[in-house]
């Protein structure tokens, strides 16, 4: 087991010491290593998504007690053991690895207002007809549903839910095809034999969306949904921290079903994490993005967030006097952590640094780390480089300093701060100078990464400092990943 830990812990440090032009291991996200390192279990079978030579990726689970669940284009839903995962990273013909980008969150929104949908319903011009989801299945991709509610059922009281999958059941139903969870059909959900509950934390959430989708209105005072007379097909999603991976598969099992109907299919998802590029570059967007376009007769849509008055978002452009930003030590993760997300075009020619300020009895900047570049100072041919420093003042150690550049597919840039204070009543700075552009999404709540300093700023005539002090702000606050596909 302890060798198991070294060797995931040197994955990192085996990338960065690549300085062949060739890159020599696949791409992938730093949070599945971090993943694999905290569980700390070989014989874990991971839930991966990897994109590379189909052929490739087959023979490789064949040679390593592995399992394809599905294949979309160059990209394989992939179930191998833990203690593989060094050997996938380094294989011939695997180009990128993701899994485990962290926790999801369930959303909600005011479809019926804001989408128009009562003149749609009831054919109004210039419609020649009503459309009211007649042979369509809705598929739905949240926390779960009711099975026994009137506004599941048809006239005649027979269920609409023609399939349910709930993926943290592990009894009462069959085992999918993908390995986890429980399904049961209509037949099983009509006999009285499924056995799924809604999770209570969740406040019917799910049941909620499903009837705000297809609900009949048979229930009470016909409260219709957008599509009263389409099938049902329900996901359980587990939000845990392979969301992103579970979603994806939920997308796959959703369309195969309602292709074995014959039916078209929308999904609805009113689900989401805020972690991430926000470009649907990552491999779950592009598993789903290609999941949408592999025949005629699907679509998605997915709930934008509820982050909307959340001071969630930073980012500015870049200027060659200096701007910097505090990030508090967040005790959830006992850290400083957040993420920088920027296109090379726009990060190239940033240059940033670290800084520690007191922040009582008055403001005072304690350190400040060298000004770092990631074309000057970290080696990115093998897709991944790291820094790390230990934090001086006056020849007391304040904290040691992580830094990891990540290059995604040779265009988008991702940057992690990591910092481990001696002190947690420090404010840390993240400064920038040159020019260019950056984002990051850090909320404790939302991302479960580091808060920033918003209020109780100090005033400029007491911290002429202050005047160069970037907030956060709510411009790009909605949810990642697929959400932000042009497909979606």
């Amino acid at each position: 087991m302890n060798r198991f830990v070294y060797l995931l812990g040197t994955i990192l440090c085996l990338l960065c010491m690549n300085l062949s032009a060739q890159r020599m291991v696949a791409y992938f996200n730093s949070e599945l290593i971090f993943y694999v390192q905290k569980q700390n279990n070989p014989d874990e079978i991971l839930h991966l998504l990897v994109q590379g030579d189909v052929s490739a990726i087959e023979q490789f689970a064949q040679a390593h007690e592995g399992r394809i669940i599905y294949t979309v284009k160059d990209i394989a839903s992939v179930r191998i053991r833990a203690s593989y995962l060094n050997a996938l990273l380094h294989a011939n013909g695997i180009q990128r690895v993701e899994g485990y980008h962290g926790n999801g969150h369930i959303l909600d929104d005011q479809t019926d207002i804001h989408a128009n949908i009562t003149p749609v319903k009831d054919g109004q011009p210039p419609l020649t007809q009503a459309y009211k989801g007649k042979d369509v299945v809705v598929g739905i991709l949240d926390t779960g549903i009711e099975i026994d509610h009137y506004d599941f059922k048809d006239s005649t009281g027979q269920t609409r839910i023609k399939y349910l999958w709930d993926q943290v059941s592990t009894t009462g139903g069959v085992t999918p095809a993908f390995g986890y969870g429980q399904e049961w059909d209509s037949t099983a959900i009509q006999n009285g034999n499924c056995t799924h509950n809604e999770a209570a934390n969740y406040y019917g959430h799910g049941s909620n969306v499903t009837g705000a989708a297809a609900g009949n209105g048979l229930a009470l005072n016909n409260y219709q949904g957008v599509a009263p007379q389409a099938d049902i097909i329900s996901v359980a999603c587990d939000l845990g921290e392979n969301f992103l991976n579970n979603v994806a598969d939920a997308t796959a099992y959703i369309y195969q079903r309602a292709t074995q109907l014959g039916k078209p299919c929308v999904i609805s998802s009113s689900v989401g994490t805020y972690n991430g590029s926000h470009d649907g570059a990552d491999l779950p967007a592009q598993f789903i993005s290609a999941l949408i376009n592999q025949q005629q007769g699907r679509s998605f849509c997915a709930s934008a967030g509820n982050a909307g008055n959340i001071l969630l978002h930073l980012g500015y452009t870049v200027e060659q006097d200096s701007a910097y930003t505090w990030f508090r030590y967040e005790p959830t993760i006992s850290r400083v952590y957040y993420e920088i997300w920027a296109s090379k075009e726009n990060f190239n020619d940033v240059f940033f640094s670290v800084g520690a300020d007191k922040p009582s009895p008055s403001f005072a900047k304690r350190l400040t780390s060298p000004y770092y570049n990631i074309q000057s100072n970290f080696n990115l041919s093998s897709g991944v480089d790291s820094l790390k420093d230990t934090l001086f003042v006056d020849n007391h150690r304040i904290g040691i300093l992580n830094l990891y550049a990540v290059d995604y597919n040779d265009s988008t840039y991702k940057l992690i701060v990591q910092i481990f204070p001696d002190s947690t009543t420090y404010l840390w700075r993240f400064t920038t100078k040159g020019s260019g552009y950056f984002d990051c999404w850090s909320h404790p709540l939302y991302t479960g990464t580091s808060n920033t300093v918003k209020t109780n700023l100090p005033l400029a005539s007491n911290y002429p400092d202050i005047a160069r002090y970037r907030i956060q702000d709510t411009r790009k606050t909605i949810v990642s990943s697929f959400t932000c596909s042009k497909e979606v």
